[in-house]
């Protein structure tokens, strides 16, 4: 078998709880992981996981991705994130677990503020 499973993880932070913002935010986070890892085709998906920090109450993000992709079969799974003291405010954060050629290199995305999480990873996007 060439192909093996890998986790490709990003996030995104919101600039308030407003429904709308939350589909966009969603959609472009999924796009763009979608654009830079494009060994990520939707039938090689297993899951997409995500999980959103507790100011985030207006629409969960497994509903916010399906707005825009009506007939989604891949199974979504939402959390919240423990509520730390310093953490930051109104994120997004998924992971796909999707199977691709052994040999891909994985793309992480972080989007607008979410950059901040992970600036090791951010760079090599």
């Amino acid at each position: 078998m060439n192909e093996r499973l890998f986790a490709v993880r990003g996030a995104v932070q919101v600039m308030s709880d407003e429904p709308s913002r939350i589909v966009d935010a969603v959609a472009r986070l999924y796009e763009s992981i979608l654009h830079a890892n494009e060994f990520i085709h939707e039938k090689e998906i297993v899951d997409i996981m995500f999980t959103v920090t507790d100011d985030l109450r207006s629409i969960n993000p497994a509903t916010a991705l399906r707005k825009n992709r009506s007939s989604f079969s891949i199974p979504l799974f939402c959390m919240q994130e423990p509520n730390i003291d310093g953490m930051s405010k109104n994120m997004i954060r998924i992971l796909i677990h999707a199977y691709g050629p052994i040999d891909t290199v994985v793309r992480p995305q972080y989007l607008d503020g979410a950059a901040s999480l992970r600036p090791d990873l951010t760079f090599r996007s």
